[in-house]
């Protein structure tokens, strides 16, 4: 029996999910309980920065990238930080946060701390997650701190395919989006 996921798991999408919105896909599991689960992709950056979707000077000093987070809510920002969570944030795993006052998120980025910005994010309904890890949709991964913000997130899901399995080795330098190829 595999151990059921946690906040601060890797969900990996396995090669048969063939859903566009999850094929090629590593989430971050934010929140799981049984009222169901959220998550944000790690490896799907956007071609959009922050002053593009916030309100005139509100942050435009925050030239920060936005990654796709995920199906749900598409209009809606999420934020990953690295350190502890401030107000209006949860502690995904210690040394990770989820959330946070706008303010105080594009005041650590302009300080240097790692955060990242996600439109969007992954739910599922109570036992979903669950469902489709039964039906092998997803490999569960404990996430490494060094994977949360990577330097390449579109060769992420390769290279973590390649981790748990040398078949899948060849793609942990192929982006999933065949035009960065």
């Amino acid at each position: 029996m595999v151990d059921p996921p946690a906040p601060g798991d890797f969900l990996i999408a396995t090669e048969t999910l063939t859903d566009p919105n999850f094929a090629g896909t590593v989430v971050l599991l934010c929140e799981h309980d049984d009222q169901g689960s959220l998550g944000l992709v790690l490896n799907r950056p956007l071609k959009v920065q922050l002053p593009e979707l916030i309100a005139e000077g509100e942050g435009q000093s925050c030239n920060a990238a936005v990654h796709w987070g995920g199906p749900v809510k598409g209009d809606a920002l999420h934020a990953l930080k690295d350190g502890s969570p401030g107000p209006d944030a949860i502690e995904v795993f210690p040394g990770l946060s989820f959330g946070g006052r706008l303010e105080d998120l594009i005041a650590a980025w302009n300080s240097g701390v790692g955060v990242r910005f996600y439109l969007g994010y992954a739910g599922w309904e109570s036992q979903q997650l669950e469902s489709e890890l039964t039906a092998h949709a997803w490999h569960v991964m404990r996430a490494r701190p060094k994977e949360i913000f990577p330097e390449r997130p579109e060769t992420l899901w390769g290279r973590l395919m390649g981790e748990m399995d040398p078949a899948f080795r060849h793609l942990k330098h192929q982006p999933r989006d065949l035009d960065l190829n």
